[in-house]
């Protein structure tokens, strides 16, 4: 039984170390962005940039949900059953309770890699936007 106790500890403490190295490259790639587009030496084509940094910021949003509701748990299947919400969205819409953890892990994922697809997107075709006289950014 104190074997089954720490395993379920250890996998809580896996999840809590991984979601904040994701935080952590989170915050990377927003400074990376923010420093390239005012250094002028990356330019973005503006609506797949604001999509993208949008998607990298629920993504941290997810992220610190699961980061500061984890500790509460004491095995994981108790997390990824368990409602989560943002105290605030919760105050705003009262019949709101939050979504499962299993589903706050997907929105961070998802919405991570579609951030990720955004951007490279908004480096990529810049030049080609530049050229039809679309608006880019940097």
């Amino acid at each position: 039984m104190a074997e089954m106790a720490a395993l379920e500890y250890e996998k809580i403490k896996l999840l809590f170390d991984y979601t904040k190295f994701h935080i952590g490259l989170y915050t990377s790639i927003g400074t990376i962005v923010v420093a390239g587009y005012s250094a002028k030496v990356i330019h973005f084509e503006e609506v797949a940039l604001c999509i993208g940094m949008l998607c990298i910021a629920v993504a941290g949003l997810a992220a610190g949900t699961i980061t500061s509701t984890l500790p509460e748990c004491s095995t994981l299947k108790e997390f990824y059953d368990k409602e989560h919400g943002i105290w605030l969205f919760q105050r705003i819409a009262r019949h709101w309770r939050g979504w499962r953890g299993e589903e706050w892990t997907r929105i961070e994922h998802i919405a991570f890699w579609l951030g990720i697809i955004s951007l490279v997107t908004s480096i990529a075709i810049a030049p080609v936007a530049q050229c039809f006289g679309i608006v880019t950014l940097g």
